[in-house]
């Protein structure tokens, strides 16, 4: 059994009568890459700040590699990467100059720092800017130099909160085979709003909704919480009432119009989860055929993330908040300055 890099348990955060972060637990093994997802405000940087040291917890344990943050906070910082959203760098300084800072104040010293810049520098792609000022390559290398720096003293655990906030796509792209191959020797957890990038990336996908952990599971698994699953979309060209007449008899059809023409309508009827049975579709093609109805496409639409982040976000309910304990006259620190909770 893999062991437990992070494990959370019941995580509360609060910024005076704000609550962040609503007992919140969850646990990731070694060699695990996990996407964190929801809106913005819904408590994903606070719960990355709390893993890495920078905030405590109100209430609730957070453990890295075994040791608790808070109790042992010097221990856990050693063994975790830290890329923090804006990725702060000193513009003035050039690449290779900025990783030997960042390297001495990991504590490497003479040839060992030496050597691990040099190790950072093919992992990241910064080969060949490496003698630029930071403040002349573009966001990409900024982004990459942030993740090397967060590489330099060989962490077993990368938190990177949103690492492909506004790139390009071609950035993009670039960002997300860096993770996979970074997912390949550490356990990563990282925040982000691209979609894609959960598909294409992560192992388990954490979905944080106004503080709560709503969802918790494979991409796969989170497109089974969609609250329309797979379905065959069949256009017709036909009046809504005949297309209901055709299909009659199965209460799961759904007629709507096709909003750029309105001599056409869809049918959505709902197909079993995984492959289609082709005689299926052959039946359905039938029925509209001997109906009368011509039918102008059909096609297998299976939900995607966006639907269901759409789902557990704008339609969806999260559990009813509970409010933060009150304080002497709101005399609680404040949300530190950049902080999305």
């Amino acid at each position: 059994m893999a062991e437990t890099m992070i494990e959370v348990r019941d995580l509360t955060k609060d910024f005076g009568s704000i609550r962040a972060l609503r007992g919140v637990s969850f646990s990731i093994p070694r060699g695990q890459v996990v996407g964190l997802i929801g809106p913005n405000g819904a408590g994903k940087t606070t719960a990355m700040r709390v893993l890495t040291g920078y905030l405590a917890p109100t209430s609730g344990t957070a453990l890295v590699a075994g040791r608790d943050v808070v109790e042992d906070p010097i221990a856990c910082r050693s063994r975790i990467g830290y890329l923090p959203e804006g990725n702060p760098q000193y513009l003035d300084l050039r690449v290779r100059e900025t990783l030997q800072f960042v390297a001495r104040m990991h504590g490497l010293r003479g040839s060992d720092a030496s050597v691990a810049v040099e190790k950072v520098v093919d992992v990241a792609g910064l080969r060949g800017v490496e003698s630029r000022l930071v403040g002349t390559v573009s966001k990409g290398y900024r982004q990459r130099v942030g993740l090397a720096g967060a590489l330099l003293h060989e962490p077993d655990i990368l938190i990177l909160d949103e690492p492909s906030s506004g790139l390009d796509p071609n950035q993009q792209a670039e960002m997300r085979d860096l993770l996979r191959r970074l997912g390949e020797e550490h356990t990563v957890i990282f925040s982000t709003h691209i979609l894609s990038e959960i598909e294409a990336v992560c192992d388990r996908v954490l979905f944080v909704h106004e503080g709560w952990l709503v969802a918790d599971g494979t991409v796969a698994d989170l497109k089974h919480l969609a609250r329309r699953g797979p379905a065959a979309l069949l256009v017709l060209r036909a009046e809504a009432e005949a297309a209901r007449r055709a299909f009659a008899g199965d209460d799961a059809v759904e007629i709507e119009s096709v909003s750029s023409d309105a001599d056409h309508v869809r049918v959505r009827v709902p197909v079993p989860e995984g492959p289609v049975d082709p005689a299926l579709l052959e039946g359905l093609a039938a029925t509209a055929t001997t109906a009368g109805l011509p039918l102008r496409n059909l096609t297998v639409h299976v939900p995607s993330l966006e639907e269901v982040f759409a789902d557990l976000t704008l339609r969806g309910d999260p559990p009813e908040p509970e409010p933060a304990p009150a304080t002497d006259a709101d005399a609680a620190p404040a949300v530190p300055a950049g902080e999305e909770v």
